[in-house]
């Protein structure tokens, strides 16, 4: 009943120019639903306050009103989507320097090196929040463990998916249409997203190289709400969220 991980991405197929931004799942917000304010919550439980069926909807209002940014599609991918996804590509690769593990998340690399981590072992990476490596003989904690920290990871593993989608033929769109078939059949769309549409957007981004895909970094700042640790827009926000207006792209 809560959005796990949030990313706003902008598409402008004209340029091939493709920018994310991951929303922290803490951040304090009115939340919208059908038109109205709800309450005041965290972001990730705008999914909860639509219920089954309004749940991305409710999500995709709130951003746009908290925000000011427009919205044109929404996709969601659930824990076994993702697994059949990465799955769907041959598994994922990435490189440890030590052997990691997260209890919570389930992740566990015994070796150092470069792994390929398969649709299973790919969510415990991306869930992670309390990841620990093994270094001279014990294990130790991996960052200040926070959803920011992980939002790096989610992104720093979407490059390495699409690197691999490449690395399969995904350039080619007579060969591998069938990657975007699978997202098709395996995610939730919104109605206006059809696969002719994902099609055109392959065909435009057929030339994308993954390492081009502009990250952004919302500032936010620790707060609280009673005895809830909350997170709230910081100073540079606005500015941020410019790029996913459209804004940064008009001449002047």
């Amino acid at each position: 009943g809560l959005a796990d991980a949030i990313m706003l991405v902008r598409l402008d197929p004209a340029l091939a120019r493709a920018s994310i931004m991951s929303l922290p799942r803490d951040l304090y917000v009115t939340i919208y639903r059908e038109g109205l304010p709800v309450r005041r919550e965290k972001l990730a439980s705008s999914v909860l306050v639509g219920g089954m069926e309004l749940g991305a909807p409710t999500l995709v209002e709130t951003v746009a009103n908290n925000f000011d940014v427009p919205i044109h599609n929404f996709v969601v991918v659930d824990f076994h989507s993702f697994e059949q996804l990465v799955d769907e590509l041959g598994g994922v690769p990435l490189w440890f320097p030590y052997p990691v593990r997260d209890v919570g998340s389930g992740l566990m690399i015994s070796e150092a090196g470069c792994a390929l981590l398969d649709g299973r072992h790919s969510l415990g990476f991306v869930r992670s929040r309390k990841m620990e490596a093994f270094v001279d003989g014990h294990w130790h904690r991996v960052g200040v463990w926070n959803d920011l920290e992980r939002n790096q990871r989610q992104q720093d593993f979407l490059i390495a998916a699409l690197q691999r989608a490449i690395a399969r033929g995904g350039r080619s769109m007579i060969i591998r249409d069938d990657l975007i078939r699978a997202v098709a059949k395996t995610v939730i769309l919104d109605d206006r997203l059809t696969l002719g549409t994902l099609l055109s957007l392959g065909r435009a981004f057929s030339g994308f190289e993954p390492d081009q895909l502009e990250r952004h970094l919302l500032p936010v700042a620790d707060a609280a709400v009673g005895s809830s640790a909350v997170l709230r827009l910081d100073e540079g926000s606005y500015d941020a969220f410019d790029v996913f207006r459209g804004v940064t792209l008009r001449p002047g």
